[in-house]
């Protein structure tokens, strides 16, 4: 993974935040950040979201959590979004079981996506969110 660079689509992560790691395909990219604490990671993932990139993203995930003693929190902005392999919620499952993850937090401002990540959320972990300010929000 290398650091993300500027968004062509004008994307920029929240005040506080500062570049972690970026991977990549041909369609689809996720972006990680991190706060200043460092107790959040927020990750912006971008078109077509398949289990390759989720594998590079759980292993980045893996080191970054094995070389902390504090808790933190996962944090994704799902709005840009375009597709999803149904395969993914097989390796979205190992995110709960990373070292310590405090909480798992999803933003998603469809309420179709929302409605299918919602019922998903006890085999993922994840807790749903309307919009990335709310899922921000201290615990």
């Amino acid at each position: 993974m290398t650091l993300p660079g500027p968004r062509a689509d004008g994307w920029r992560p929240p005040e506080g935040f500062e570049p972690l790691a970026s991977t990549s395909t041909r369609h689809g990219r996720i972006d990680l950040y991190v706060d200043a604490g460092p107790r959040r990671v927020l990750a912006h993932p971008s078109g077509s979201i398949g289990p390759e990139l989720l594998r590079r993203e759980i292993a980045y995930l893996r080191a970054f959590a094995s070389g902390r003693r504090a808790v933190w929190r996962y944090v994704v902005d799902v709005a840009d979004v375009t597709v999803v392999n149904p395969l993914n919620v097989l390796w979205l499952r190992q995110v709960k079981q990373l070292p310590g993850l405090d909480r798992y937090d999803v933003a998603s401002p469809s309420p179709v996506a929302r409605q299918v990540q919602r019922a998903l959320s006890p085999v993922v972990g994840a807790v749903v969110h309307r919009t990335l300010e709310a899922a921000l929000e201290p615990t």
